[in-house]
């Protein structure tokens, strides 16, 4: 479960530690931390077929928010990698049932 935790902080993460640097080298586009942690997710929370769509789609909208946060241009930095985490949380919360959603904050 800490394996979960830190692969996804790093995966969600991992854009705006190298933009900070200056340098994209590791980058990993939006589709493909989506599919990642929409596979650890569906894994950890046991998410049916149809909870797993969502949650992809989720993953992906706010992957590619992420990746717009990270490009600049926001004046409030920690505000807004702050707010996208909020939205995702709310979303999932719409897709996960009462049990998955507290393993989902408790993991996140």
């Amino acid at each position: 479960m800490k394996t979960l935790i830190l692969s996804l902080l790093l995966l969600s993460f991992s854009g705006m530690a190298n933009a900070q640097a200056g340098a994209w080298a590791t980058y990993v586009p939006p589709v493909e931390r989506a599919k990642t942690q929409t596979e650890q997710l569906k894994k950890e929370l046991q998410l049916n077929d149809s909870q797993a769509k969502k949650v992809y789609t989720i993953n992906l909208k706010i992957n590619q928010k992420y990746d717009e946060v990270n490009s600049g241009g926001h004046t409030d930095y920690q505000y807004a990698i702050n707010k996208i985490g909020n939205e995702r949380d709310a979303l999932m919360e719409d897709v996960l049932n009462g049990k998955q959603y507290l393993k989902y904050i408790r993991i996140r």
